[in-house]
């Protein structure tokens, strides 16, 4: 009976919990209040209040996903997730573009309107993806439930022009291509784990943890990192992973010809030299035979690979490589450079992960 302001209501049968939220946004109305408390539903006692926090309050088990971050249910404390570059304890965050409606959530998938229809892996925590050629509606519409996200058309009398206005039903395909922005959170500090995927289309979290981040970056927002690129002519390319052959063919689909060096920065140089895993990937995109594409590979100043050819190593182009090497000590910078034999066509990169050893 004090100090009622809140327009969202959630309530936790299996803790007894009532949360009362406002919801600001960009469709509200403009004296929407903010601020989040949690009750104790049988007693009406507050357990918790913050004045700052920002709806929807949406229950998922014993957290609350509210705008852009979520909170545990019953202390109001923030979520925490270790930062997927370095490892630091961060706040947990999400991102979406512009748009109304209001955020929905099953137990693996919050879904929303994020410029066209968005999603967030709730499970892999990889980033904001989109399905492309339709929006959620003005009233969330994307519906998840038994496997299969539901998209009844409710765009009613809205203007937005989108491609496709109609009722639409998804199932889960593994070969469909589905890259996210992770957005600018993260990397502060010494990189520890890190996946570099030049010319692809956007960010993706492996099944092993790396954040794999594009470069350069034309999906959405990704985490700063200083990644240079060198080449007299260079030429990224894109093909889609299902053209491509062999394990994480996402990263080999794409790549830059050309590159005679690459240096990505992993932190101070004031700190003591640590070991790294680094795994380098190759396919080759054009028609060529064996002998045709030949490069040496160095990293940090050692030779690696000598007279590397990816069609002779791969059996064919549109097939992809993966060489790794470890115990590679790093103190701040990794540098690979790629140097073309005699009457060779240019060397060429798809991707490059980096992951210190003993972590």
């Amino acid at each position: 009976e004090e100090d009622v302001f809140g327009t969202w209501l959630s309530y936790s049968e299996k803790h007894d919990v009532l949360v009362e939220a406002g919801r600001v946004a960009r469709d509200s109305l403009l004296d929407e209040p903010k601020g989040m408390r949690a009750f104790r539903a049988k007693t009406g006692v507050v357990i918790w209040h913050d004045k700052k926090f920002l709806g929807p309050a949406i229950l998922h088990g014993d957290m609350i996903l509210k705008d852009r971050s979520a909170c545990d249910l019953l202390t109001g404390e923030a979520k925490m997730r270790p930062d997927p570059l370095t490892g630091e304890s961060t706040e947990w965050s999400w991102i979406r573009n512009y748009g109304c409606n209001t955020p929905m959530a099953s137990q693996h998938l919050m879904t929303f309107r994020s410029g066209a229809a968005g999603y967030l892996d709730l499970c892999n925590d990889g980033g904001t993806g989109n399905f492309g050629g339709f929006r959620s509606s003005c009233t969330n519409n994307l519906i998840v439930a038994g496997g299969v996200l539901c998209a009844p058309e409710y765009t009613r009398t809205c203007t937005c022009s989108y491609q496709n206005q109609s009722s639409i039903c998804l199932v889960n395909m593994p070969d469909a291509e589905m890259w996210t922005s992770f957005g600018k959170v993260g990397g502060k500090g010494t990189i520890r784990r890190i996946g570099v995927n030049l010319g692809a289309p956007g960010d993706r979290k492996g099944d092993n943890g790396t954040l794999w981040l594009e470069y350069p970056s034309v999906g959405g927002m990704s985490p700063p990192i200083d990644v240079h690129v060198s080449g007299k002519e260079l030429q990224y390319f894109r093909r889609h992973s299902g053209r491509v052959e062999g394990p994480m063919n996402w990263v080999t689909a794409s790549g830059l010809k050309g590159i005679d060096a690459l240096s990505i920065t992993l932190g101070s140089a004031q700190g003591d030299p640590r070991k790294y895993t680094v795994r380098l990937f190759f396919s080759e995109p054009e028609e060529l035979k064996a002998g045709e594409r030949v490069f040496n590979v160095s990293l940090q100043g050692q030779a690696i690979l000598d007279n590397f050819d990816i069609v002779k190593e791969a059996g064919a182009a549109h097939r992809g490589v993966i060489r790794e090497f470890k115990g590679v000590m790093v103190t701040d910078e990794i540098k690979v450079l790629l140097k073309p034999t005699a009457n060779s066509k240019p060397p060429l990169l798809s991707g490059i992960e980096i992951v210190a050893e003993g972590w």
